[in-house]
């Protein structure tokens, strides 16, 4: 039988590690192409200017 404090202890990786995977994907997928977009814009608008 699993004692109360390892199903806890499970039950707290368990949500660390979610959590960390929606963070990750979060930053994969809307911080990183954001920063991306805006270094793109900046570069044709500085061309735009020359």
């Amino acid at each position: 039988m699993v004692s109360f404090e390892s199903y806890l202890g499970f039950l707290l990786l368990i949500v660390m590690v979610g959590m960390g995977f929606w963070l990750l994907a979060f930053i994969v997928m809307v911080v990183v192409p954001y920063g991306l977009w805006g270094a793109i814009k900046e570069r044709f608008s500085a061309k735009k200017k020359r």
